[in-house]
């Protein structure tokens, strides 16, 4: 059985570290479960505010603890003892080109597909607890058009829970 909770957490800067000509975008990051696959989910980005949002879509899930240039998602996944669940893939990646933005309309949504058993060791089932975390890590951001706003605040989501049964012998839930 698979129980997914999840909510929306909004990023956005307080108006005081705002320069006056800066707007701050309004971006909702939530954690969706996809249908039918338990250990896979929807990083589903929403613009919540009233212009476009220039952000990093390459969305690139890599270790939380990688350059952040070369990472643009990580997730923390916990069991429900506490115990990290560490990320185990070596992740290829170079700095995101201009080619890896995009504008985001406002109302628009872009989803992400993480599958959770890709890079974490989940086999023996139980409580986890995942939160997933964005930030563009690019040193030098292409410039957002006009009337853009671009997106440089770390989202973060709220916890996701997720329980999963182990793994059968011949590699099913």
């Amino acid at each position: 059985m698979l129980a997914c909770f999840a909510s929306i957490c909004l990023a956005c800067p307080a108006p005081e570290t705002r320069g006056p000509q800066e707007r701050a975008p309004l971006i909702a990051l939530e954690v969706v479960p996809s249908p039918g696959r338990p250990t896979c989910l929807l990083a589903r980005f929403r613009n919540e505010g009233d212009a476009p949002v220039w952000w990093n879509a390459r969305a690139l899930l890599n270790r939380p603890h990688a350059p952040a240039a070369f990472r643009e998602l990580w997730l923390d996944v916990t069991s429900y003892d506490g115990a990290e669940v560490p990320f185990n893939c070596k992740v290829n990646a170079g700095e995101a080109s201009v080619d890896d933005y995009e504008l985001l309309a406002p109302g628009a949504t872009h989803d992400v597909a993480v599958n959770l058993e890709d890079c974490h060791d989940l086999t023996g089932g139980g409580r986890f607890r995942v939160v997933l975390h964005y930030r563009d890590g690019n040193p030098s951001p292409p410039a957002a058009p006009a009337g853009a706003v671009a997106l440089a605040a770390e989202l973060v989501s709220a916890p996701v829970t997720l329980e999963l049964p182990p793994l059968t012998p011949g590699g099913s839930r």
